[in-house]
């Protein structure tokens, strides 16, 4: 049903609401955090607020099996805050 409802906001494009939701199930069962992150992060910088992705995004790179995705998104943040040096040593690294 969550995630029925996780899709929902996605589809409306309420992005704020996806985060509340991605928190309240994190803490109900911690196993999916790394699929949730990778959401939460998305959503924030659909919002804008890239300092808040990245800062979810490097957490969830030190435990991730999916590190060129992540470190895609680190790039597209550090892009969209005008931070070109580490964009692209983002981007060197996803390589």
């Amino acid at each position: 049903m969550c995630e029925n409802l996780l899709n929902e906001y996605l589809k409306d494009e309420k992005y704020e609401e996806i985060i509340v939701l991605i928190d309240e199930l994190m803490l109900k069962n911690p196993k999916n955090a790394s699929a949730l992150l990778t959401k939460k992060a998305i959503a924030l910088m659909f919002l804008k607020k890239y300092e808040q992705a990245l800062t979810t995004l490097k957490v969830l790179l030190e435990d991730s099996n999916d590190e060129y995705l992540i470190l895609r998104l680190i790039h597209e943040c550090y892009i969209q805050l005008d931070e070109n040096k580490k964009a692209e040593e983002c981007l060197k690294k996803s390589s």
